[in-house]
């Protein structure tokens, strides 16, 4: 696996549903950071994955379990709580 075809998740479905009740207008302040966090994530992970640090079975296991895009996916890789 690699950056290129790693677990995708949209982030602007997901930080859209995740600021709903905290930003009051659509795509608000709360939605601009959940998607800069994402973006980060994403990166940090599509580094970690070129780099081999993890392997290919975890990372789509995570995937699968995270309910929190690539944030969770990059905490459930590590061994942190991604609830």
């Amino acid at each position: 696996m690699t950056s290129d075809n790693m677990p995708f998740f949209d982030r602007v479905t997901y930080c859209v549903a995740a600021t709903k009740k905290t930003d009051r207008t659509y795509k608000g302040p709360a939605y601009e950071s959940c998607v800069e966090d994402q973006e980060h994530y994403h990166l940090v992970l599509g580094e970690a994955i070129d780099a081999a640090k993890f392997n290919e079975a975890d990372i789509v296991r995570c995937a699968k379990a995270s309910r929190t895009a690539y944030q969770g996916l990059w905490l459930c890789l590590n061994g942190q709580d991604y609830r």
